[in-house]
């Protein structure tokens, strides 16, 4: 097993009963690998296609922001398929690199289910 740093992952979505929960991201990982690993932690996403994985524009403050009903993707980002996360051990810091652009997503990402 790969090392890796934990992430929080929020559903903002209210009554769906899916909940918070925690996530190793790994060296080279891609978005897909990530839900996949958060389907084996939350068994009620059934298909993987519908997850939709989104970072704060805002990676320290963006997660302190109070939700607004149906405004899930307000101060979000989506993350895209061909994006991959790199991780930094000693800091415990995670990246995203994505057509040339990197950037620190902190420590809470988002899904939601379509």
């Amino acid at each position: 097993m790969r090392p890796g740093v934990c992430v929080s992952l929020v559903n903002p979505q209210p009554c769906n009963g899916l909940f918070s929960t925690k996530v190793d991201v790994r060296q080279g990982d891609s978005r897909d690998s990530l839900v996949r690993r958060l389907s084996k932690v939350n068994r009620l996403i059934k298909d993987l296609s519908r997850v939709k994985l989104m970072r704060y524009e805002d990676p320290t403050h963006g997660a302190r922001r109070v939700p607004v009903l149906g405004q899930e993707e307000q101060g979000k980002l989506p993350i895209s398929s061909k994006s991959v996360f790199s991780i930094n051990l000693e800091e415990k810091r995670v990246t995203l690199a994505d057509n040339g652009l990197t950037v620190d997503i902190g420590d809470t990402l988002v899904y939601l289910i379509h």
